[in-house]
């Protein structure tokens, strides 16, 4: 195969890849898809206070730069915060969030302060925003943010609680935030957040998975893991890894890591949801018959069919071993603490980048 020839086909993978990705957001989002009711901790157009328009006007005089958006909360009746979108300019710019505490002083006098900001290639204010997700009165901001690029970890939310002067408490240390569901009609909120560990395992390109979902409620103590009560997010992407198998496994660069790559990928979504048995034995019955099969049968070499056999062993086996010890866990894949990324991963990426050295 000539390089123009694998460019193309490698394009082909990772575009089947995205695709099978994205239906698999679309699919376990679907709550988000639901109209909420006007957030109560936020204003609306029909009843944003008379100074609002005079405020926006001037600062978009004094920035120079167009508001895509913005969202005034409240709280007890009164306006506590100001988020604003901004693009640098119409083409090619980037997005500024901008973050201001509000004191209303009179209909003449109102005084931002600045607390916090964000940039990115692009920003939007979501939904569950100026909704009571806490029950407690305050407010959250949910930022999406996209940087347009390949990488998945371009993509995601950041969600801020908006008392003092704004808390950050988007969950890093869980993984990567992906997209908000909000629940019973705003009042409480589920955050889904991707375990990346093992992404760009099985082929390097900037989408490729596998990713594991980690189910998040919100709590007084912030953030917590509740992955066993919602079995439909597992299910339901588990039927997305099954439709996109039907339609893409020629794409693959090798029939063997497409079998692989499919029964991790289900394996592990058995036991982040608690299916602990189901899980292993999955995982166990996709190593045992891709021995059967031999590397003659997947068409590769001995090194080859060793190296893959041998490596997701290695960077799987544990994992599966740690989540089976641990049942009290609201969510099993939490018991691994190590790193899953396969060790020929950035290579394979980094030789698609371009490198400043070989400009002429």
């Amino acid at each position: 195969m000539n390089g123009l020839a694998f460019f193309h086909r490698f394009i082909g993978i990772s575009v089947a890849l995205v695709i099978a990705l994205a239906s698999g957001l679309a699919s376990s989002a679907e709550e988000t898809k639901q109209p909420l009711p006007p957030p109560p901790l936020a204003y609306t157009k029909a009843d944003q206070p008379s100074w609002l328009p005079r405020v926006l006007n001037l600062l978009v005089k004094k920035k120079g730069w167009i508001l895509k958006d913005h969202r005034l909360f409240r709280q007890g009746g009164k306006p506590t915060f100001l988020a604003l979108i901004w693009n640098t300019r119409r083409i090619s710019g980037h997005g500024h969030m901008e973050l201001y505490k509000v004191r209303v002083i009179s209909q003449r006098n109102v005084r931002l302060n600045f607390v916090r900001g964000y940039t990115e290639t692009s920003l939007s204010i979501e939904e569950p925003s100026g909704h009571d997700i806490g029950g407690d009165g305050v407010p959250f901001l949910a930022l999406r943010y996209a940087s347009h690029g390949s990488s998945y970890h371009g993509y995601g939310v950041r969600v801020y609680r908006l008392v003092r002067n704004s808390v950050d408490v988007t969950p890093d240390w869980a993984g990567l935030a992906k997209r908000m569901l909000a629940l019973d009609g705003g009042k409480s909120l589920a955050l889904i957040v991707a375990d990346t560990r093992w992404g760009g395992y099985f082929i390097g390109c900037g989408q490729c998975g596998p990713y594991f979902d980690m189910v998040m409620r919100w709590t007084a103590k912030g953030f917590r893991p509740e992955c066993k009560d919602h079995p439909d997010q597992y299910e339901q992407n588990i039927e997305s890894y099954k439709r996109w198998s039907k339609s893409s496994s020629s794409d693959w660069p090798t029939p063997m890591r497409h079998f692989l790559w499919l029964g991790v990928a289900i394996a592990f979504n058995k036991l982040q949801m608690g299916r602990l048995n189901e899980g292993k034995a999955l995982y166990q019955e996709t190593l045992q018959k891709a021995r059967e099969r031999g590397a003659r049968g997947w068409g590769q070499s001995e090194k080859e069919f060793n190296h893959w056999l041998n490596a997701v062993e290695k960077d799987f086996g544990p994992a599966v071993a740690a989540a089976t010890a641990r049942p009290d866990l609201s969510c099993p894949l939490m018991a691994y603490r190590g790193e899953g990324a396969h060790p020929g991963t950035v290579e394979r990426i980094e030789h698609f980048r371009f490198k400043p050295e070989s400009r002429p």
